[in-house]
C-alpha cells in the first residue's frame, strides 16, 4: 500500500517520531531503535512494551505480518486506562492494511473525540484514512499531498501518495512519490523498503519509462526478501528493451530464485513466466505456460490467466470455454468474471461484455480500476457502436 504523527512541543517532526499523551500528565514518545527511547516516568512497562512493540510493526515491517501484529498490539495498547488520539489514529491505519474499514472508521472517531487536542497533521492523518475508507481516491490524494508540505520528511506520507496514485493507474506521479519516500529513508532492511522499490519499478514500467524501471528495480534485489519479486521487475524492463535476448536464461534465474521459497507452487511460477510472454506480445508462449500451469492446478489464478492469453491472441471463444469448465468452478471470482466480459468484448457481444464486467464490479467492495477500465471501453463501444476496438491491453491482474 504509512505513518504516524509527531508531536514534539509545538513542532511537528515526522521522520519516525511518535510522540503520545497517555493520559494529562503523561508522555509517551518513541524513536527509531537506533536512535534510543525516551519515556516519561509515569508510563508503565506494559504500555511502554505494548506500544514500542505496536509501532515498530507497524512503521518498520520486517514482513508482510508484522501489519496483523501490529493490530493486535495496538488494540491492547487502547484498552488502557487513558488513552491519546494518536494511538487510535494509529490503530485505525493499521486496521486499514488488513482492510478492516469499519473498524479503521470506528478508531479513527475515537481520535475524533478528543479533536481539540490534535495537532495540524493527525487532523491531516485522520482526513487521508478517512478517504481511503470512504474509496475516494481524488480526496485521499489531496489529504496525502497536504501531508507532504506538514511532513515532508516523513517517509509514509510519501509511500501512502505513491500507493493511491498507482492504484487509480496515475504511474508517473506515482513514481515520483515513492522516490520521495526512498530519498527519506531507503529502509535497506525493512520488507516495506522492498515494497516500495517495487511498485516504484513498477510504476515506471506501466508510465513506458523502461529504463528508469530497470534501475528502480535494482535496490530491491538487495533485501533478501524481495529479491525475486525485484528480479521480475528487472526481467520485465530488460526484456521489453531488448536488453536481454535470452528469455530462457531469465526464466531460469527467475525459477532458482523461486523454488528455494517454502510457498513456492510450480503452477503458480508458470503463470508468472507466461506474464513473461505476455507482455512482450508473444501470445503463443504465453498459452504455452499457462496452459502448463493450469494442467497442473486450474485454480483461479492460472483460469484467468490462461483465458486473457487466449482472448489476446484472438481465440476468445476458447477463453470463454475454459472459464465456463473450469474444474475449480471459479465463475463468481472477479477476475474469471472480468475476463469473462473482455472475451465478450473482443468477439463484438458487447451486451454480454457489460454484463460480466457488471457482475465483476458487483463482485467488490471497492472499485477496481483495471474493471473499471474495461467497462468504460465497453461503455463507449455500446454508445458509439462505430467505435474500433482497443488494441491489446496489459495484463488484467498487474
Amino acid at each position: 500500500m504509512l505513518r504516524t504523527l509527531i508531536k514534539v512541543s509545538s513542532v511537528l517532526l515526522i521522520v519516525n517520531f511518535f510522540v503520545f499523551n497517555l493520559g494529562a500528565c503523561s508522555t509517551f514518545t518513541a524513536r527509531e531503535p537506533s536512535q534510543g527511547i525516551e519515556f516519561d516516568a509515569s508510563v508503565s512497562g506494559a504500555q511502554k512494551s505494548t506500544l514500542l512493540a505496536g509501532r515498530q510493526r507497524l512503521f518498520n515491517p520486517q514482513q508482510r505480518s508484522d501489519f496483523k501484529e501490529a493490530v493486535t498490539l495496538l488494540e491492547k495498547a487502547t484498552r488502557s486506562r487513558s488513552v491519546s488520539p494518536s494511538v487510535w489514529i494509529d490503530l485505525g491505519y493499521a486496521y486499514s492494511t488488513q482492510n478492516r474499514f469499519n473498524d479503521s472508521r470506528l478508531a479513527l472517531a475515537n481520535a475524533m473525540q478528543h479533536s481539540e487536542s490534535l495537532s495540524a497533521a493527525e487532523v491531516g492523518w485522520v482526513d487521508a484514512l478517512s478517504a481511503r475508507i470512504a474509496d475516494n481516491a481524488e480526496d485521499e490524494i489531496k489529504a496525502w499531498k497536504a501531508l507532504t508540505k506538514l511532513q515532508p520528511k516523513n517517509r509514509w506520507v510519501w509511500y501512502r501518495l505513491g500507493a493511491v496514485l498507482y492504484r487509480i493507474q496515475r504511474y508517473s506521479e506515482a513514481s515520483n512519490a515513492f522516490e520521495n519516500a526512498l530519498l527519506i529513508d531507503s529502509l535497506d532492511q525493512a520488507w516495506q523498503a522492498s515494497h516500495i522499490h517495487y511498485l516504484n519499478a513498477k510504476s515506471y514500467y506501466r508510465a513506458g519509462k523502461l529504463e528508469q524501471s530497470r534501475i528502480a528495480s535494482l535496490p530491491g534485489q538487495r533485501i533478501k526478501i524481495s529479491e525475486r519479486a525485484n528480479f521480475y521487475r528487472q526481467a520485465m524492463a530488460e526484456l521489453a528493451l531488448g536488453h536481454d535476448k535470452n528469455i530462457h536464461a531469465v526464466i531460469k534465474k527467475y525459477r532458482r530464485l523461486s523454488d528455494t521459497r517454502p510457498s513456492f507452487d510450480e503452477s503458480v511460477f508458470l503463470t508468472n513466466v507466461a506474464n513473461f510472454f505476455f507482455e512482450l506480445g508473444d501470445y503463443s508462449s504465453a498459452i504455452e505456460y499457462a496452459s502448463a500451469a493450469y494442467d497442473l492446478k486450474p485454480g483461479n489464478y492460472q483460469t484467468w490467466a490462461l483465458a486473457y492469453a487466449l482472448t489476446e491472441s484472438g481465440r476468445a471463444l476458447e477463453a470463454i470455454k475454459v472459464l465456463q469448465n473450469s474444474p475449480q468452478k471459479t465463475p463468481q471470482k472477479l477476475h474469471t468474471l472480468a475476463v469473462t466480459g473482455w472475451a465478450y468484448y473482443r468477439l463484438g457481444q458487447l451486451t454480454k461484455a457489460r454484463e460480466f464486467l457488471l457482475a465483476a464490479k458487483a463482485t467488490q467492495a471497492r472499485k477496481h480500476y483495471g474493471v473499471e477500465r474495461d467497462l468504460a471501453i465497453v461503455e463507449l463501444a455500446l454508445a458509439n457502436p462505430n467505435t474500433p476496438q482497443v488494441g491489446s491491453v496489459r495484463w488484467f491482474g498487474d
